[in-house]
């Protein structure tokens, strides 16, 4: 993955890379948003992150809508085909689900912002005047694209497994998923995945399933 460095930024010298943490940059004792900026004290460091307004916006949509969309048919039988080209293979198809940022870190801004302070940031990292955000349905929408993906994947015999819960909790531990400014992962989102990924295959294995 290349890494493309801020002027006057020296070249991490860890072998985990660019975490994200602008390490200059001065620790805040109260949550707040500044020009696309979240600021977030988490267990006694500064988290900081912004969101990318297109995958924002998704969390405008219920599952209904998500559902009644012609790329969901077409997501639907890719997965199918490649279930079966797996299959055929001899092996078992495993589909991790990886959230965006917003589906990780808007339960943190829940916790701590009050809601008209959440629904401005927003509105303003959305900068769509003419649709106002409506925070409670966000909220309600969050996890409705995984659990389509959940239910579809159940109902095909499909294993599925979804990271956003894995990776809230390296959030809570102060652990960032990604680099603020993208939606890329950092050294520790690809260390959650990897170990996450590996508890279910084992899981499997010890169960008497398929040796992956």
């Amino acid at each position: 993955m290349l890494q493309h460095l801020a002027p006057g930024r020296e070249e991490p010298s860890g072998s985990d890379g660019y975490s994200g943490d602008d390490q200059a940059a001065p620790g805040a004792s109260r949550a707040g948003f500044d020009r696309g900026l979240f600021t977030v004290p988490v267990a006694g460091r500064t988290l900081r992150f912004a969101f990318l307004p297109a995958y924002l916006n998704t969390l405008r949509f219920s599952r209904a809508e998500l559902e009644a969309w012609p790329g969901w048919a077409l997501t639907r039988e890719a997965y199918r085909h490649m279930d079966r080209e797996v299959r055929a293979a001899g092996a078992r198809l495993v589909v991790m689900f990886i959230p965006h940022k917003a589906q990780v870190y808007l339960p943190l801004l829940q916790a701590s912002l009050p809601p008209a302070e959440v629904t401005r940031a927003l509105e303003a990292t959305l900068r769509q005047p003419n649709r106002p955000v409506d925070l409670g349905a966000m909220l309600d929408n969050r996890l409705a694209v995984n659990g389509l993906m959940r239910d579809f994947c159940a109902q095909e015999g499909i294993e599925f497994l979804d990271l956003t819960e894995a990776l809230q909790a390296r959030v809570a531990r102060r652990a960032e998923r990604v680099l603020p400014d993208d939606s890329h992962w950092n050294a520790a989102g690809h260390e959650t995945a990897s170990e996450a990924l590996e508890a279910r295959l084992r899981a499997q294995e010890g169960q008497g399933g398929v040796a992956w």
